[in-house]
């Protein structure tokens, strides 16, 4: 569906194609990818495929709870997702890259 880069202090930038509809981030184990730091909650933000007719897909987050995120450098709470833009969850950030 898209490709994510995914960047945590201390280690090497992994890439990969994201394969689900939806990808849950957070500070549980059961997230698809656990984020650390303070202010991360169990479940924080979800990305998603959003489904505008039959042929056109967009790609969204939405933060759970009373979560938010650092959408751009700017605080937000769901929102479109573009190539190039970043999400920032506690020490973990999140790059979506075009389509290849």
């Amino acid at each position: 569906f898209y490709n994510l880069a995914v960047d945590r202090p201390g280690s090497d930038s992994q890439r990969f194609g994201a394969e689900k509809e939806s990808i849950a981030v957070g500070a549980a184990d059961v997230c698809d990818h656990v984020a650390g730091g303070d202010d991360v909650h169990p479940e924080h933000v979800l990305f998603y495929i959003h489904h505008v007719d039959v042929s056109t897909l967009t790609l969204q987050f939405r933060c759970l709870g009373d979560a938010t995120v650092l959408h751009n450098a700017t605080d937000a709470r769901e929102g479109p997702l573009r190539p190039g833009d970043t999400i920032q969850v506690g020490d973990t950030s999140f790059r979506f890259l075009s389509i290849e």
